[in-house]
C-alpha cells in the first residue's frame, strides 16, 4: 500500500537561503600580513598598528561577499570571521 506523500515545502527564496554576512577581525590573532586587504580592499585596511580594520559596518553588500570569503580563506592566521 502506498503512503500519501507529505506536501513539499516551497523553495527557500534566494535572499533567505544566503543570509547577509558580517565580517569581524580577531585583532588578537591578526599579524598584519595584509592578504585580506589585497583580496578585498573595499572591506579591509591594514591599520597603523599592522592589524586589519573592517571598513564596512554591518552587512557586507552582496556584490562583495565573494571577496570577503576569499579574504577569509587567505588569512594565514584565521583571524577573519564571517558571521551570518
Amino acid at each position: 500500500m502506498l503512503r500519501p506523500q507529505a506536501p513539499r515545502a516551497p523553495p527557500i527564496p534566494p535572499a533567505l537561503e544566503n543570509p547577509p554576512v558580517k565580517v569581524r577581525v580577531k585583532t588578537d590573532m591578526c599579524e598584519g600580513h595584509g592578504k585580506c586587504e589585497k583580496a578585498a580592499p573595499e572591506i579591509f585596511k591594514l591599520g597603523d598598528d599592522d592589524v586589519s580594520i573592517v571598513l564596512i559596518e554591518g552587512d557586507i553588500p552582496k556584490e562583495l561577499e565573494e571577496k570577503a570569503e576569499r579574504a577569509y580563506r587567505l588569512c594565514p592566521r584565521q583571524a577573519i570571521e564571517l558571521i551570518p
